[in-house]
C-alpha cells in the first residue's frame, strides 16, 4: 500500500466552488482516485460509484507521498488552507509508518 495525498478544485457555474483533500492508502493512484471520490467526494446516493469515478477522475489531482516532489506538492497545497505550522504537523502525523491519522477537509462555497 502507498500513500496519496488527493486534491479536488471543482468550480460549477451556479452551484459553487468545492475544495476537496485526503489521504488514501491505496495499492495504485487509479484505486487511490476511486476511494477518494467514495469516500469524501460526493454523497454515496447521489450517483453510482463508476459515475463519480469517471465524472471527477481528470479533475482530481493525486500525489504520491513517497516522491519527495510530491510531498512537496501535497504541502504547498496544504500550506494554501493552513498555517505552516499545522501543515508540517499534518505530514509529520501522516508519513510515520504505520499511521494512525486520519485527514480530509472540505471546503464549500455556494455561489447561487
Amino acid at each position: 500500500m502507498k500513500q496519496y495525498f488527493c486534491f479536488l478544485q471543482y468550480f460549477a457555474t451556479g452551484e459553487g466552488l468545492t475544495e476537496n483533500m485526503a489521504f488514501v492508502d491505496a495499492k495504485s493512484e487509479k484505486e487511490a482516485i476511486k476511494i477518494f471520490c467514495r469516500d469524501y467526494v460526493l454523497s454515496k446516493n447521489t450517483c453510482t460509484l463508476e459515475e463519480e469515478v469517471s465524472f471527477f477522475s481528470d479533475v482530481v489531482c493525486i500525489y504520491d507521498l513517497s516522491k519527495k516532489e510530491s510531498r512537496a506538492d501535497a504541502q504547498e497545497i496544504l500550506n494554501n488552507f493552513f498555517r505552516p505550522e499545522v501543515t508540517r504537523s499534518i505530514l509529520k502525523a501522516r508519513m510515520k509508518k504505520n499511521a494512525l491519522f486520519d485527514f480530509n477537509f472540505r471546503f464549500y462555497a455556494n455561489y447561487s
